[in-house]
């Protein structure tokens, strides 16, 4: 890239996909939207990547059970999700489409409300409000997945604090949208036990620690700043600044 070692003052990373790729009905970033379940970010870098539709189609059930777990917000919903995945495969569901994993999720939010009892909301979501959360945690997890994003984040943090950040005075920023991304940034930061890191983080929010995680590390938007993120209006900033070892 040219950029010297130890050379910049601070760095910006926001994750997710570009507002470009989220239009691409080809793609299926937007779970609103029509369109095919690919989900991969680089597809015509990494051909060879399994897409969305293939995870949905093959992945066995313990392992698509811990994917929807691990990458979203999901608790309860995740076995809902997908107990309704596998049994949509036995009705020869092929899960090209987010419109047909829509379809899908509708019964998984109609069985969770039966096993409420019947009720006609969970948490203030009627069944067509809770099938659209599911559909976007399970989107976004499969996303993630496909594309290594947790993976990635964990590299991206460290290569920029031991390669490009000015030493003891660099500050990195990250615009973080999810709750697994979250946990990557906090443990990072935290791990004081990793003896192969070169870098010791420390908090820069000390007076605006997040009133719902009470972390140190990381502060909601503000209301211009969701303006600019309007997908993900629970985005959070989180910085830290460096010093090595």
């Amino acid at each position: 890239m040219g950029v010297e070692p130890h050379s910049l003052d601070g760095i910006i990373i926001d994750t997710g996909c570009s507002q470009f790729q989220w239009q691409d009905r080809r793609r299926g970033f937007c779970h609103t939207r029509k369109g095919h379940l690919d989900l991969r970010i680089d597809f015509d870098v990494r051909p060879e990547a399994p897409t969305a539709s293939r995870v949905l189609a093959s992945t066995p059930e313990q392992a698509l059970f811990f994917i929807l777990r691990n990458y979203s917000s999901m608790v309860r919903e995740a076995k809902f999700v997908t107990n309704a995945i596998i049994e949509g495969r036995y009705m020869f569901h092929q899960f090209q489409t987010t419109q047909e994993l829509y379809d899908v999720l509708c019964t998984a939010a109609r069985k969770m409300l039966a096993a409420e009892g019947g009720a006609d909301h969970i948490g203030g979501l009627r069944e067509s409000d809770l099938a659209l959360r599911m559909m976007l945690e399970t989107v976004t997890a499969l996303r993630m997945f496909v594309n290594d994003e947790i993976n990635e984040l964990d590299f991206a943090f460290r290569a920029v604090a031991e390669g490009f950040l000015k030493k003891d005075t660099g500050v990195l920023l990250s615009i973080l949208h999810t709750k697994p991304e979250e946990r990557v940034a906090s443990t990072t930061f935290e791990d004081k036990s990793d003896v192969d890191s070169k870098t010791d983080w420390h908090p820069v929010l000390e007076n605006e620690t997040d009133s719902d995680t009470n972390s140190v590390w990381s502060m909601p938007l503000s209301k211009a700043e969701k303006v600019l993120h309007p997908r993900f209006p629970s985005a959070k900033l989180f910085a830290a600044s460096n010093s090595l070892k």
